[in-house]
């Protein structure tokens, strides 16, 4: 399925897109719930600067990974990094940030010695309704005030459109 952006979509429309991309392959797997949330925390990074964010690891060449995120995350001036699963933190390199025009994604990069897995990238066009999909996440801390902890939320999808979130299917 190809995608072409129209215009600029929502950020949650975005966070639905990539995760059911990236997590839908899974669920064709047969996987449970908590194997795929062990999964996901593994490829799901928290973003922490000027503002507060969560991404996806998407590729990784030598010792250089590329992080898929929104751009309202990391469009502010200053340094980023990106904590991973281990809990250890890498400096995004500023100067290889890139926006996706027209919608509120960016590709960001950092380096590591650490392996870190790799999200792998599904086909949406064999989404259907009611098939399960999963959110997974550091969302800004809340009233209780607890930090930003990893969230897993699974779901079922109820409605497919020809034109999404601003893409229009070709």
């Amino acid at each position: 399925m190809k995608l072409s952006y129209k215009n600029k979509s929502g950020i949650f429309c975005i966070l639905v897109t990539l995760v059911i991309v990236i997590l839908q392959p899974l669920v064709l797997a047969g996987l449970q719930s908590f194997e795929v949330s062990d999964i996901a925390k593994k490829i799901t990074v928290s973003i922490e600067g000027f503002n507060l964010g969560s991404g996806v690891i998407i590729s990784k060449n030598n010792n250089t990974y590329e992080v898929i995120t929104a751009w309202h995350v990391v469009s502010g001036k200053g340094k980023y990094l990106v904590r991973t699963h281990d809990n250890l933190t890498h400096l995004v390199n500023g100067s290889t940030i890139k926006q996706i025009p027209q919608v509120d994604v960016a590709i960001i990069e950092f380096t590591s010695k650490q392996t870190y897995p790799v999200g792998n990238i599904g086909d949406s066009g064999r989404l259907k309704e009611g098939m399960t999909v999963f959110f997974a996440g550091y969302p800004k801390p809340g009233s209780l005030n607890l930090g930003r902890t990893y969230t897993f939320l699974r779901a079922q999808i109820t409605t497919l459109l020809k034109k999404m979130c601003g893409m229009v299917t070709a």
